[in-house]
């Protein structure tokens, strides 16, 4: 992940790490993917039927053991969101 210290401003808000992470799974460059993924997540990204089922730009994760526990997480936070 040092590629991203030098790009940290991709790390502050969740969208910038979504779009870059969409990014990466479109050439299955899965480990950066949902590195940035989880930035996103970690951000307040926790949308779950966008991300487990209707970004097609994701798709190439969706097979993946980390996304799925990332899922999981996702999933656990969507249902606890309060507005």
């Amino acid at each position: 992940m040092s590629w991203m210290v030098r790009c940290s401003w991709i790390l502050q808000e969740q969208h910038f790490s979504l779009h870059v992470a969409e990014c990466y799974a479109l050439i299955n460059d899965r480990g950066h993917a949902l590195d940035l993924l989880v930035n996103a997540v970690t951000k307040g990204m926790v949308c779950t039927p966008f991300l487990s089922q209707y970004d097609p730009l994701l798709e190439s994760l969706r097979r993946d053991q980390r996304f799925k526990t990332l899922m999981e997480r996702v999933k656990k936070e969507w249902a606890e969101f309060e507005v």
